[in-house]
């Protein structure tokens, strides 16, 4: 929604010179902001005009066309060289104010949306009317997650911006700030007004993906139904767009969403559209791994060990590699091969330790793979080593992310899964041979209240939608348990029920 303003926008029609009379011969700044409104869909060629109007224009008009080149380059992704043109305007009082929107937005392009604030906040106290700085400075601060800031800010922008499809652009992005906010009544309203607005496949998609997105976060009744529809018009809408990463994040999505419904074959049709839609390394690794997930809950291992293996050996992000030996942990798991699960997620553990991740774009989440180390110690023998990771596991999933991809690699509430395996590891500590000192009685009560807790967060899915199959078996398997816990102590009655 940020557009380079080097043509037709506000700040260039500022930076042009007075008009000359039409007797006198133009100046070669007005020759090249003419030849740049003629290349308004061509930035590249509008910089080779832009240049050669530098070789020959005189001291007082460089600084203006060093900051359209900026533009220019800025418009064709080349942000690097963008960042040094506009840099040379910024001395010059009559462009300064636009070069640094300008280097603002470099960065926001460039992935640094904090380093972007400082222009973008200069800019906008400059001039707190500025449709443009408003929306570039609230998408910086979205992105930097200072969500609750951007809202009042993208408010602003949408009452200050007087072109209509700038005001599209803001809209949508305020209404991407409102649910990250957790406002998601107004945000559904603002993505309503997306969608009526009209305009680009792309941005009519962005609406009913917020909508979508709004009814996963307020898990009302029918959510993963609405999710799903709302994915698959944001699909419709993209058929044909400008965007083919847009139109494999609705496949994704939805693919998702079907998987949870439990239409494995549906997901793995969905996340495979997306594979069609999006060659790049990270988008295609990232339908993969939705499609591992769908042919592993489908039923069909084979399927999903093999594009495990592809992402492993592809030239994919290395944290995309790392979910698939995740992914492929688990999978060894669900074959009870419990030296290879053992050994592919103490390999991943010990990778991300060395690594140390960004805390902003964490390389994996480890619940999983403690999960399957603590399952495969159990299994080993070693129940004390298993208690051990199955409480790391737990710590693992105080983040949101970890919850995620919790959910998705159980298939069924994570925190209800760990909570039961523990509890489970401990009961049966007292059964090892030789272990001082013995379970007592608290640490048993204590392992049968988090089993008691797993039962409870499973009734949260045991609706009518179909992911509750799984929570479901979860629940039973924590009742038969209780109840075998029960009998063992003589606890007959307490066992019976």
């Amino acid at each position: 929604g940020l557009m380079w303003p080097w043509s037709s926008t506000e700040p260039a029609v500022e930076a042009a010179p007075e008009p000359e009379p039409e007797s006198e011969t133009p100046s070669w700044l007005q020759l090249a902001a003419r030849a740049t409104e003629a290349h308004t869909r061509d930035p590249a060629a509008a910089a080779d005009v832009i240049r050669s109007s530098l070789q020959q224009a005189g001291r007082g008009d460089q600084a203006r066309l060093h900051c359209a080149l900026g533009f220019a380059l800025g418009a064709g992704s080349d942000y690097q060289a963008a960042a040094a043109e506009l840099r040379l305007g910024l001395a010059h009082a009559q462009v300064a104010l636009h070069a640094r929107y300008g280097l603002g937005v470099c960065e926001l392009c460039r992935g640094k949306p904090s380093t972007a604030l400082d222009e973008l906040q200069s800019c906008v106290d400059a001039r707190p009317d500025d449709g443009q700085a408003l929306l570039a400075l609230g998408l910086a601060l979205l992105q930097s997650g200072r969500a609750g800031e951007a809202v009042p800010c993208l408010e602003a922008a949408v009452k200050a911006e007087r072109d209509f499809e700038r005001a599209k652009e803001a809209v949508a992005v305020l209404a991407e700030a409102l649910r990250s906010a957790g406002k998601v009544n107004e945000a559904r309203t603002r993505y309503g007004h997306v969608i009526e607005m009209g305009g680009r496949g792309e941005r009519v998609a962005s609406g009913h993906r917020g909508l979508g997105l709004a009814a996963l976060q307020e898990r009302g009744a029918g959510h993963l139904g609405i999710a799903a529809a709302h994915f698959a018009h944001a699909v419709a809408v993209t058929t044909n767009s400008e965007s083919g990463p847009t139109q494999a994040l609705a496949h994704r999505l939805h693919g998702v969403v079907l998987r949870r419904q439990g239409l494995y074959e549906q997901s793995a049709g969905a996340l495979r559209s997306a594979l069609e839609c999006d060659e790049t390394n990270a988008g295609a690794a990232a339908a993969q791994l939705g499609l591992v997930l769908s042919l592993w809950r489908g039923g069909d291992l084979d399927g999903a060990e093999r594009i495990c293996t592809a992402i492993h050996d592809s030239t994919a992000p290395s944290h995309f590699k790392s979910r698939a030996d995740t992914l492929a942990a688990g999978l060894a798991a669900s074959r009870l091969d419990v030296v290879r699960a053992l050994r592919l997620a103490l390999g991943v553990l010990e990778q991300l330790h060395h690594e140390q991740p960004s805390p902003s774009k964490p390389n994996v989440d480890e619940a999983p793979l403690h999960a399957v180390v603590g399952w495969a110690q159990r299994q080993a023998g070693s129940v004390r080593d298993s208690v051990a990771h199955y409480e790391a596991a737990i710590r693992c999933m105080r983040t949101s992310s970890s919850k995620e991809l919790g959910r998705d690699s159980f298939g069924a509430p994570p925190e209800a899964i760990l909570e039961f395996l523990l509890g489970q590891a401990v009961l049966a500590r007292r059964l090892e041979a030789g272990r001082d000192p013995p379970t007592n009685e608290e640490e048993e009560e204590g392992a049968c209240d988090r089993i008691e807790r797993a039962l409870i967060i499973t009734e949260g899915s045991l609706g009518t939608e179909r992911e509750g199959t799984r929570a479901r078996a979860i629940a039973v398997a924590c009742c038969r348990e209780l109840g075998l816990h029960a009998g063992g102590r003589g606890a007959y009655a307490e066992a019976v029920e």
